[in-house]
C-alpha cells in the first residue's frame, strides 16, 4: 500500500463541529491532499498539534519521511455536520495556518467522504 491509498478525509471523535487542517503529502513527483479533523470541544488545547501529529503517524506507517516524503498544512478551519439535515458546512480558517487555498477543493473531498449529505461552504475572509 502506497502513501497515495490513504482516506482523504478522516474524523477523530464523534461530534458535529470539527476543527479541520487540510494536508499536502508530496512524494517524489506524487501529491496527496488530506483532511484530518478533530471534534470542536473550546476545553481542548492544541487541536492543530494533535491534528498534524496524527497525519504525521499515518504517514510514518509508509516510511513516507524515510523515504523524503514532505507534509505542510496548507489551512483550515470548521466545519458543521448536521446528522439530522444531512448537511456538512464548512467556514472560517485556521488559527496558525490561515484559510486554505482552495476551499472549493476540501468540498469536493468532504463530498466524498459524507455523499449522503450536502456539503456547503462560506468563503473565509484572510
Amino acid at each position: 500500500m502506497s502513501f497515495l491509498e490513504i482516506s482523504e478525509c478522516r474524523l477523530r471523535s464523534e461530534g458535529v463541529m470539527f476543527k479541520y487542517l487540510v494536508f499536502e503529502a508530496r512524494q517524489s513527483n506524487q501529491l496527496k491532499r488530506i483532511v484530518r479533523a478533530l471534534n470542536y470541544a473550546p476545553y481542548v488545547g492544541d487541536i492543530e498539534e494533535q491534528l498534524f501529529s496524527w497525519v504525521r503517524e499515518e504517514l510514518e506507517a509508509f516510511d513516507f519521511f524515510v523515504t523524503g516524503g514532505t507534509l505542510d498544512a496548507r489551512g483550515g478551519g470548521t466545519f458543521a455536520l448536521n446528522p439530522y439535515y444531512e448537511t456538512v458546512t464548512l467556514f472560517g480558517s485556521s488559527e496558525t495556518y490561515g484559510v486554505e487555498s482552495d476551499r472549493k477543493t476540501v468540498t469536493e473531498i468532504l463530498r466524498r467522504a459524507f455523499p449522503e449529505h450536502e456539503v456547503t461552504w462560506f468563503e473565509a475572509k484572510a
